[in-house]
């Protein structure tokens, strides 16, 4: 959830996991990733982005980035909720590459 903004702009949010410390994620370690518009500069939480993936392993490292249309240095106060969910039978096996690679 977007709790605050200090800029009006178009926000990309993404989250990931890491097995190592220090380390970013790879490709296929990214959880999702959500753009928004925010056309006044947020006060109090208005923004609820949802993202649906993957289970992320035990004891990962929840990882997150930002970026702003604008290109300054905008910031964002986002709260992160994980929850747990029922496994699936017969997962699709995540790619190790990006989908149009030749590998």
């Amino acid at each position: 959830m977007i709790e605050t903004a200090n800029a009006a702009t178009t926000y990309l949010v993404q989250l990931g996991f890491s097995l190592v410390d220090g380390t970013d994620p790879v490709t296929s370690q990214i959880l999702g990733e959500r753009r928004t518009l925010l056309p006044t500069p947020a006060v109090r939480a208005t923004e609820l982005l949802d993202y649906y993936s993957q289970n992320c392993p035990a004891n990962a490292k929840l990882w997150g980035r930002l970026k702003s249309a604008s290109g300054n240095a905008d910031q964002l106060g986002v709260s992160v909720v994980v929850i747990r969910h029922i496994e699936i039978t017969n997962p699709i096996a995540k790619l190790a590459t990006w989908p149009w690679s030749t590998e």
